[in-house]
């Protein structure tokens, strides 16, 4: 049993040199594939120090005329509120006066109406009347009589 396991520890012994060996090499090939990165890491924040530097100087001027930008597009704004609102005023007095003006011409086209019904009854009746003194009926829709007056009683 002894011999057994002396040969499977030297087995053992042996696979762990090996995996330590492959540990060594690729920890080496990741030192020099991270040795590559840095100068591109410096490099980059350089580039982000001067972007930052570039940002503060810039910052300032563009703030202000946004500041003076945003100003008059307030002004604007409170102008056109101004002008909407007197607009409104407005449609809503012609809004007002045009109803007004319908009550009346309903006012008037209804009184219009009633006389000019009237007047034609009263002129039918006018003429109905005529038409019966004179002895004949005559049918409305071709204006002939319907009976004629033979003088017979």
């Amino acid at each position: 049993m002894d011999q057994v396991n002396a040969a499977l520890n030297a087995n053992l012994s042996l696979l762990v040199i090996v995996m330590l060996g492959l540990l060594a090499v690729s920890f080496l090939l990741l030192v020099g594939a991270a040795w590559t990165l840095i100068p591109q890491a410096l490099r980059t924040m350089f580039a982000i120090e001067k972007l930052a530097d570039t940002v503060h100087t810039e910052l300032q001027p563009t703030m202000s005329e946004a500041h003076r930008l945003i100003g008059g597009v307030m002004k604007w704004q409170d102008l056109a509120q101004q002008s909407v609102s007197g607009v409104s005023t407005k449609v809503e007095d012609v809004t007002g006066n045009i109803s007004r003006v319908a009550v009346i011409a309903k006012k008037n086209t209804t009184i219009w109406k009633a006389g000019l019904t009237a007047g034609i009854k009263a002129y039918l009746e006018g003429k109905n009347e005529k038409d019966k003194a004179a002895g004949r009926l005559t049918d409305n829709s071709e204006g002939r009589p319907l009976t004629k007056d033979r003088g017979e009683e």
